[in-house]
């Protein structure tokens, strides 16, 4: 990845909201339904 990409994930990771840390937890453990 370029290194532009890189830095604007890596803010886009600090800066989650608390619905959005949920869901990556879930999508991460494998634990949505379906």
């Amino acid at each position: 990845m370029k290194r532009l990409n890189v830095e604007r994930a890596r803010d886009l990771r600090v800066s989650q909201t608390n619905a959005e840390q949920r869901l990556w937890h879930h999508l991460r453990n494998r634990r949505l339904q379906g």
